[in-house]
């Protein structure tokens, strides 16, 4: 039987070692957050890409 448990970086940093950065989380967990941190970037790059259009139209 494997005796580990999975470790997620708060921080987002996998090469992190602060304790206050570290949760132990189950493997559901884990993944959950992985994806939904990764959807959260992706709106973030179009809320940008979005912004970047914007405001070349103000410029022009």
């Amino acid at each position: 039987m494997d005796d580990w448990i999975p470790i997620h970086h708060k921080c987002a940093v996998r090469a992190c070692v602060n304790p206050l950065h570290l949760q132990a989380v189950t493997p559901v967990e884990n993944t959950a957050e992985m994806l939904e941190r990764k959807a959260l970037k992706a709106r973030i790059a179009e809320l940008e890409a979005e912004l970047a259009r914007l405001n070349d139209g103000i410029a022009a």
